[in-house]
């Protein structure tokens, strides 16, 4: 009897032990995967269009590594949408799988679900649900077609500079033709004019000229899309403009910046052929009228000294001619600017910005300034670690142009250990050695640099220094992290 007992406590003592063991196997099979999303979710875009991102997810075992060959099936949980090619997406050596999605032609919210083809399968640790939004495209609606016809500026009786231009467009953004645009005065004298309605052409473009009135004034031109019964403000435009007096006068740059180019010039040479010139609203000059020209600290005029204004007269074109002469550019920069204003007494005020730039340098395009400090570590070899960049030198002639065929001398100095943070050692004297910029003034080689060494505990930092003849120094400096 008791041999039978220890019999079945014995049984019932190896099926506890089995059933845990089965739920602590089922519990790990679940954990060997889970999947989260990477990209993609919570977009919202017009009806009809295809998502600019896709939706992208990453299966990770359970120690947080990326798991490829593994199958990802995409579905349409709710709402108008479908999914644009295959449905059922293995996942890359980096753990990721994607899809993309098309929204349908109604608004609607969207929930696309990513789950994990694997067993025993989990909901929560195995499926993700992406949420997306497809809105309405907007009502049909009448734009300016550019900025710079509204709020112009004209004389009495005369017509301003710009015709007022109008664009119509359906509700994707298309331009609408044949369509009728009445433009009215709605503030101002009945005497101004305006060509009342006016049919948009192939490009949905209608356009009226204004003529105005006498009277020196504010106006606002109204433009409507007909018709226009429930008078949406969709369809509807408003430009303002302003009348003034015929005693208008306009101060602008000419000679050497009178395309609207910013001017340029070495330090110490002048500015070729600068002047202003004073005219009416219509461009017709002032002459004898008297213009004051005055540079900022960097800017000489004439046989002033640097900084100081001097006074000019116009002459019969309306133009007060000088001469502009750039001051020096300082320090390691390669580059500065000097504004110069000029003023009528009881007038406009106008203003222009010269660069000025060294005769000689060399510099950086990939950093701000002539020093880059480069840490990171993106190579390792055995126990010894290094870091890959570009070296990347430009040499330079007055106003950016490229000198081509320089020779650069390039100093290599390495230390051991973090200057100002670790004791450091120099290592053995500067290496020097040239090369020759390209047709476009350019060098640019892939370094590689020692930074550290794992077995030893090591920093290593190096400097690496170009320099041509009449040039400034630039300065590399490629350390480990810990020399931050």
């Amino acid at each position: 009897m008791a041999k039978r007992l220890g019999l079945i406590a014995f049984l019932l003592l190896f099926s506890a032990c089995g059933v845990t063991d089965t739920i602590d196997s089922f519990q790990e099979a679940v954990q060997r995967y889970s999947i989260v999303i990477a990209d993609g979710n919570e977009q919202a875009d017009y009806v009809g269009t295809e998502l600019i991102k896709p939706l992208a997810v990453v299966v990770q075992g359970n120690k947080g590594d990326y798991l490829g060959d593994q199958f990802v099936e995409f579905s349409i949980l709710d709402g108008d949408a479908r999914i644009v090619g295959e449905t059922i997406v293995p996942t890359a050596p980096d753990g990721s799988a994607s899809t993309r999605i098309q929204l349908g032609n109604s608004p609607s919210q969207i929930q696309v679900r990513a789950a994990l083809r694997v067993e025993p399968f989990d909901e929560s640790r195995h499926a993700v649900v992406f949420t997306l939004t497809a809105v309405p495209f907007p009502p049909a609606k009448l734009f300016m077609f550019d900025s710079q016809s509204n709020g112009q500026t004209g004389t009495v009786n005369q017509k301003l500079p710009l015709p007022l231009r109008v664009v119509a467009k359906d509700s994707r953004g298309n331009p609408v033709v044949a369509q009728d645009i009445e433009f009215r005065v709605a503030r101002g004298s009945p005497d101004i004019q305006v060509t009342n309605l006016v049919k948009t052409d192939s490009n949905g473009v209608s356009a009226t000229e204004v003529i105005l009135g006498k009277t020196a004034e504010s106006i606002s031109i109204e433009a409507t899309w007909l018709p226009n019964d429930n008078n949406d403000p969709n369809r509807k435009v408003t430009f303002s403009a302003t009348s003034s007096p015929s005693d208008t006068k306009i101060l602008s740059f000419v000679g050497h910046i009178s395309d609207g180019k910013r001017a340029c010039a070495a330090e110490g040479s002048n500015f070729p052929g600068t002047g202003v010139r004073l005219s009416d609203l219509y461009g017709n000059p002032i002459a004898g009228a008297k213009v004051r020209v005055d540079p900022d600290s960097r800017g000489k005029i004439d046989d002033q000294p640097f900084g100081e204004a001097k006074d000019l007269d116009t002459d019969e074109s309306g133009v007060a001619s000088f001469t502009l002469t750039a001051g020096s550019v300082s320090g390691s920069a390669y580059n500065a600017a000097t504004t110069v204003t000029a003023s009528v007494p009881a007038g406009p005020t106008s203003s222009a910005a010269f660069d000025i730039t060294k005769g000689r340098y060399l510099f950086n395009s990939r950093g701000d300034g002539n020093t880059m400090y480069l840490y990171g570590i993106t190579l390792a070899f055995g126990y010894q670690r290094y870091f890959d960049f570009p070296f990347v030198v430009s040499a330079r002639g007055a106003c950016w142009s490229s000198l081509p065929s320089t020779f650069i001398s390039v100093s290599r100095l390495q230390v051991i250990g973090c200057p100002g943070i670790f004791p450091s050692t120099s290592l053995p004297d500067p290496v020097y050695w040239q090369v020759t910029s390209d047709a476009n003034g350019d060098v640019s080689t892939l370094w590689r640099e020692l930074v550290g060494d794992i077995w030893t505990g090591l920093r290593f930092t190096t400097r690496l220094t170009a320099k041509a003849a009449g040039t400034n120094d630039l300065i590399f400096y490629v350390s480990h992290p810990d020399c931050e």
